[in-house]
């Protein structure tokens, strides 16, 4: 394996100067930073958005509890529109 890794080494060194082989390290690695930075924002906005989803349905239901009001316009909703989006 070491023997291959010299042999491959040698001759990426033969065919590239140290400038391309620096300019093309340098394009993996911001590559790499470029689609962890791209991924992690999605990620955090998917997370938020559903974090919001949760509390506004959460507050909906639970108002029902306080207000006799909205208590009778939440006893009007099929029962399984809630059975599916209990918190």
């Amino acid at each position: 394996m070491d023997k291959q890794l010299k042999d491959i080494k040698a001759r990426y060194e033969s065919v590239y100067d140290k400038e391309t082989s620096n300019r093309i390290k340098e394009g993996v690695f911001n590559q790499l930073e470029e689609k962890s930075t791209h991924t992690f924002s999605i990620n955090k906005k998917i997370s938020y958005l559903a974090s919001a989803a949760i509390i506004v349905i959460g507050l909906f239901l639970g108002s029902g509890l306080v207000s006799p009001t909205m208590a009778k316009v939440l006893s009007q909703i099929p029962p399984t529109l809630i059975k599916y989006t209990k918190v």
